[in-house]
């Protein structure tokens, strides 16, 4: 090896190293820039500084593990904050609510393709799209077969009354 390219070797390795450390450094400087201490708020206990307690910390890992929407988790938050809610009725094998799914009388939906004229549309829309319906005899028989709606229905004969307030004051 001759000494000029000792030379360049030792110009080149120096460069390398200082974009290197400027590298770091700039790094590093966005990573304490992040976590200052004046930046980090101020726990104590097992999480800290990051978060007040296991709660928080399981719920945020939860969150981004599952990729939860925030609509779904202000719904969870609705439910838990409820004074009705008990930790010992939450039920640990989700089996469970997909067979009590399957005895609910939900309704049956209907899926139909529609065709879709092409007078005043774009020309990337799709030609057809598919449209769902409930049935309204499904619906009926479903309130009417409901004992908790049961209770609050009047079937009997029409009440003569001077203010109509309800559809059965009318005459018979």
């Amino acid at each position: 090896m001759s000494l000029e390219s000792d030379e360049e070797y030792k110009t080149m390795s120096s460069d390398n190293e200082e974009r290197h450390d400027s590298d770091i450094s700039e790094e590093k400087l966005f990573v304490d820039k992040a976590l200052a201490k004046d930046k980090l708020p101020s726990f104590d206990g097992d999480f800290a500084p990051y978060f007040q307690n296991l709660t928080t910390a399981a719920l945020f890992y939860w969150i981004y593990k599952h990729n939860i929407s925030t609509n779904a988790y202000e719904d969870l938050v609705d439910i838990i904050i409820r004074p009705e809610f008990n930790k010992d009725h939450i039920v640990k094998n989700i089996q469970r609510f997909q067979a009590w799914r399957e005895r609910l009388p939900l309704p049956l939906i209907s899926a139909k393709s529609i065709s879709i004229s092409s007078k005043k549309t774009p020309s990337t829309l799709k030609d057809s799209k598919m449209a769902y319906q409930l049935s309204i005899s499904d619906i009926i028989w479903n309130v009417l077969n409901n004992p908790s709606l049961l209770k609050e229905m009047y079937f009997g004969a029409g009440v003569d009354s001077k203010t109509k307030s309800e559809y059965w004051h009318g005459t018979l």
